[in-house]
């Protein structure tokens, strides 16, 4: 069975073309060593099914993109990550999905730049300190993703916002400790990353890992990302979740585990998520924009 890589587009990778390159290129080496043929493609390109593909790893974030993927699903090929996973990843399907599930987040709102809610003083602007992120994907340009610390500064964001058109945004209290990248892969392989390093061995370790699997779980995703804070007081509160991350800190251990859980899933030894995650449907209605 031929695997085909897409990397992602380099408007959602800013600064981090590179890193997800190589990410991409180690997982498909790995695929090789295990016996499968493999071929790369830039996301930009893709568009036609390529005759003898069985699976796709895909790190692509665009509408375009996701609907070949899609298509490509329904006619039988292993799409890994699923391209309902990738939408729900869109920042307000997130915020909204991981609630539902009942997942720490920061205390916040999804504002409309559109009513009057966003002309006045959303109820955020309350917090004393705040983020602002745009409420579709992650961030492409500076300004995207800003803390705000005064009126001035929450209201300069706001006007980030409506200059680019980003019609909703999530504003999220501030909260104070130490943050900490995580890493995870549906098979099991799990890494965390604070201020001091790896977190093996540390106390918010076991708390992180199970509720990264929890949120990834109910957005549907297999290859993972995000960060998370752990509070002064010991809690794990989350603040990221993303679809197939750049793994830079863990890159090859984290290819190893890619290849072994998609050459599992391909040998039918691990059931294949796909377009139809049909929990995944209930749960939440994805956001397509």
């Amino acid at each position: 069975m031929l695997v085909l890589g897409v990397y992602r587009e380099e408007i959602f990778s800013p600064g981090r073309v590179e890193d997800d390159k190589q990410i991409m290129d180690a997982a498909l080496t790995e695929l090789r060593a295990l016996g499968h043929a493999t071929r790369a493609v830039s996301a930009e390109a893709l568009d036609a099914p390529l005759p003898g593909v069985g699976c796709v790893l895909t790190m692509a974030q665009s509408r375009r993109v996701l609907a070949v993927l899609e298509a490509w699903g329904e006619e039988g090929v292993l799409v890994i990550n699923a391209p309902s996973a990738i939408y729900a990843c869109r920042r307000t399907s997130l915020i909204r999905v991981l609630d539902t599930a009942g997942l720490p987040l920061p205390p916040g709102e999804i504002v409309s730049l559109d009513d009057g809610n966003a002309a006045g003083r959303p109820a955020s602007h309350s917090f004393r300190h705040c983020w602002l992120k745009r409420g579709d994907v992650h961030r492409v340009r500076e300004g995207d993703v800003v803390k705000a610390t005064s009126g001035p500064e929450f209201e300069a964001a706001l006007d980030h916002f409506r200059s680019h058109r980003i019609p909703k945004v999530v504003i999220q209290r501030h909260l104070e400790g130490e943050v900490v990248k995580f890493y995870g892969i549906r098979n099991g392989y799990f890494a965390g990353f604070g201020t001091s390093g790896n977190g093996d061995g540390a106390g918010w370790l076991a708390d992180l890992r199970s509720i990264a699997k929890l949120a990834a779980d109910a957005v549907g995703l297999e290859i993972y990302g995000g960060d998370a804070i752990i509070t002064p007081d010991g809690r794990t509160v989350l603040i990221d979740l993303n679809a197939w991350p750049s793994f830079s800190r863990c890159r090859q251990d984290a290819s190893r585990n890619i290849a072994s859980y998609a050459a599992e899933v391909i040998a039918g030894a691990i059931p294949a998520l796909n377009n139809g995650n049909e929990p995944n449907k209930r749960l939440f209605s994805v956001t397509r924009s």
